[in-house]
């Protein structure tokens, strides 16, 4: 072998470990800022992870609140129930009691005594003295029931309002707490997003690079063979192949599937609404908020416009609760995958 030959091998060598530590290896700075990128992702998903188990806590906490406001609210109808028997009975014994003044007028007696005076005899006397004090017995007993009877409404109404101020409370509770739960997953969501992004362009930018210099590398060590080539033998060629770089195409879509399941016990949401059907309308469903947040209008396939203003305990992740007015729908419906629609959020 000549020296010409050992020197194009050589500068073909050379040139060949130069270009790789330049174009293959990243810089400082880019390595430093995936490692950041990437330990303030992680250092994210554990808060959000350690959120996430915070936000189960809450929403049984509304769970709890919201059978409670329940459970008044059938305080508060049967309180009611028992006020309007409790007013109608006081009516009716006042009626009575007026009745009887009336006819007492009627009949041009003034009072009990104008009663015994009017007798005819000792034994007459006697007989009207024993019915008098029936009668006034009888008027004490209807004076006090009566009386009794507008104590009764008086400390049911106090109750009722007693029930009505915890209800309004834990409706004010429940909204506070909603309020900050979502606001919490939004910020949440938004900085998991940021970081994932940077996380991601960071990576791209650095497997560009890294497929340009091999790029490069692979055109500069054709040219060198065939250089060598043109020396040794220059018959010899060699062609250089370029890897293209795919590109991802993410196709956005507003729908998503999700499965459901449905209930048909009315009452209270946890948003403090009432369960609502509206074939023709917005009807209640329960949701996950972290998945879809509290408020939003959303399209259920086969079953049509809702609001996601109820949470439960067994709702999470990936699931809906479509409210029903009867058991018969909730077994027809029972569990499905269906299409849904964020309408806005």
């Amino acid at each position: 072998m000549n020296k010409k030959i050992i020197s194009v091998v050589m500068i073909l060598i050379l040139t060949i470990t130069i270009n790789c530590n330049t174009f293959a290896a990243p810089s400082t700075n880019e390595t430093s800022e995936l490692k950041q990128a990437q330990s303030s992702k992680k250092a994210l998903q554990i808060k959000i992870e350690n959120f996430n188990n915070e936000i189960d806590g809450v929403l049984n906490k509304i769970d709890i609140n919201k059978t409670k406001m329940n459970e008044i609210s059938q305080d508060i109808r049967k309180t009611q129930t028992e006020l309007e028997i409790v007013e109608k009975n006081a009516m009716d014994q006042e009626d009575l009691f007026e009745k009887r003044a009336r006819v007492m007028y009627i009949n041009g007696v003034d009072s009990y005594l104008d009663v015994l005076l009017d007798s005819t005899s000792f034994s007459d006397l006697i007989s009207r003295a024993d019915t008098l004090e029936m009668i006034i017995k009888y008027d004490k007993n209807l004076i006090a029931k009566i009386e009794k009877q507008r104590n009764s409404i008086i400390k049911h109404r106090d109750t009722l309002n007693n029930e009505n101020d915890k209800l309004s409370a834990l409706k004010a509770n429940n909204e506070i707490i909603l309020t900050k739960l979502s606001k919490d997953i939004k910020e949440h969501k938004v900085l998991l997003s940021n970081v994932t992004k940077k996380e991601t362009k960071l990576i791209a930018d650095k497997k560009a690079k890294e497929l340009a210099a091999a790029k490069i590398i692979k055109e500069q060590a054709a040219n060198k063979r065939i250089t060598m080539s043109r020396h040794l033998d220059p018959s010899e060629s060699s062609t250089s192949k370029s890897d293209a770089v795919p590109n991802d195409v993410s196709n956005s879509t507003n729908y998503f599937i999700i499965e459901s399941t449905a209930y048909s016990k009315g009452g209270f949401t946890s948003s403090g609404s009432r369960t609502n059907r509206d074939p023709n309308g917005y009807s209640t469903i329960a949701v996950d908020p972290r998945v879809i947040p509290m408020g939003s209008k959303v399209y259920v396939e086969g079953y049509g416009y809702a609001i996601a203003s109820d949470t439960g305990s067994a709702i999470k992740g990936n699931i809906i609760d479509v409210f029903f007015n009867t058991e018969a729908e909730v077994l027809n419906w029972g569990r499905r995958n269906v299409k849904i629609r964020i309408i806005n959020e």
